[in-house]
């Protein structure tokens, strides 16, 4: 049946598919007359996965969206030498509620069809809710995962010392049974100000914001903003032409501005 809250659509993912996914590989940046000046890949531009049972109604309902994704991944390559896409456990659920075993079923599922979508290993996996234990990175460890993103509380450094700036700079966290992978935490300011805060309300302002993020951090480190893709449309309209305003002003002033990348992360 249709679900009213959907309107026009039939269904909750097609609304989000039409206001956010199908915009978000080819974003607007318009000029000071309000005219279109280009089209920004953003997905082939920052980090994103995407769960498997999107992945799936993606392929069946909308392929030229499955597609886009797709093709985003691979820009990404041409670009850094780097893919865009992370893996996602194979369904969208808190890992450190299951047993050992299930874990490593769900990782080893989502790895398997991260391959059969993307066509290449996943380097990094997205943990649904950045929900982790020391079992669950060592099942990702133990998969062959290399990296994965938490939030800034998530990672204490042994004797003390600054969190956020450990995991902005990578902590290799080695596991009770001595499986090592790398680990990064995202700004929760900077989050918080993207999904609550108002941020998108100027992609230019959000570009300026990172800059002096990374300023802080002399230089030297990763500022990183995980957000859900449907914040960047759905939840927030013209999102998606805010994340592509951030990404054009980054580009234009990067020869002289300290690095900064966003993160985005889709679930179903």
């Amino acid at each position: 049946p249709r679900d009213p809250v959907a309107a026009p659509d039939h269904d909750l993912t097609a609304r989000v598919e039409r206001e956010c996914y199908r915009a978000l590989p080819a974003a607007r940046v318009n000029d000071e007359d309000g005219r279109v000046r280009r089209l920004v890949d953003t997905l082939a531009r920052c980090s994103f996965d995407v769960a498997p049972a999107l992945l799936g109604w993606l392929a069946r309902e909308r392929p030229s969206t499955y597609a886009a994704v797709l093709a985003a991944d691979r820009a990404a390559v041409r670009r850094t030498g780097h893919g865009a896409a992370l893996a996602h456990p194979y369904h969208h659920t808190v890992l450190p509620l299951l047993s050992r075993r299930d874990q490593a079923t769900e990782v080893r599922w989502g790895l398997a069809e991260f391959r059969r979508r993307f066509g290449r290993e996943a380097a990094g996996m997205w943990l649904p809710e950045c929900a982790a234990d020391d079992t669950t990175l060592d099942v990702l460890a133990a998969a062959g995962v290399r990296f994965t993103v938490l939030a800034p509380h998530q990672l204490q450094p042994l004797g003390g010392g600054d969190a956020a700036a450990l995991g902005a700079c990578g902590a290799r966290v080695t596991t009770a049974s001595g499986r090592a992978l790398a680990v990064y935490t995202y700004d929760a300011g900077l989050a918080h100000d993207v999904a609550f805060g108002g941020l998108l309300r100027d992609g230019r302002a959000w570009a300026v914001r990172l800059r002096e993020a990374a300023r802080s951090l002399g230089g030297g480190g990763l500022v990183a903003v995980a957000a859900g893709a449907e914040t960047f449309g759905h939840h927030h309209r013209f999102g998606d032409m805010a994340l592509a305003a951030m990404f054009d002003t980054l580009e234009a002033g990067a020869a002289t501005a300290p690095k900064a990348r966003s993160h985005g992360a889709a679930g179903d």
